[in-house]
């Protein structure tokens, strides 16, 4: 998947115990995604587009429900949706399609979209 696929990608991230949301949209631009360079999109949607890291680890949750979700929506209409609610190192695992992903690499690049102070941005650093 390239970066002129995408129309834009939502993140939605929620601690479900404590009551706090925190939504944040990056529209396509032609120099990137708002202050949002290419490159760094182009990283994140690499390791989405990788096939998932297996893993053996069931997630664990917290009274404090981390959540996650990531939803890519192409030009196409197309939309390609991660969800995490795990309280595990890096929010892993990840959910895409229905397919647990342990890639560490993944959690790294979404954070790298994330500006700090954004809810559940440490956890997946």
């Amino acid at each position: 998947m390239k970066t002129e696929e995408v129309q834009r990608i939502e993140i939605c991230s929620r601690q479900i115990g404590r009551g706090k949301h925190q939504e944040l949209t990056l529209h396509a631009t032609p120099g990137g995604f708002g202050e949002i360079g290419l490159g760094l999109v182009q990283d994140f949607l690499e390791q989405v587009s990788q096939a998932p890291v297996p893993g053996s680890h069931r997630p664990t949750f917290s009274p404090h429900h981390p959540y996650l979700e990531v939803r890519i929506v192409l030009w196409s209409g197309d939309e390609i949706c991660l969800k995490s609610r795990s309280s595990r190192k890096r929010m892993l695992p990840f959910f895409h399609n229905g397919t647990e992903n342990y890639n560490p690499q993944l959690s790294r690049s979404l954070a790298a979209l994330i500006p700090k102070g954004f809810l559940n941005r440490s956890r997946l650093t």
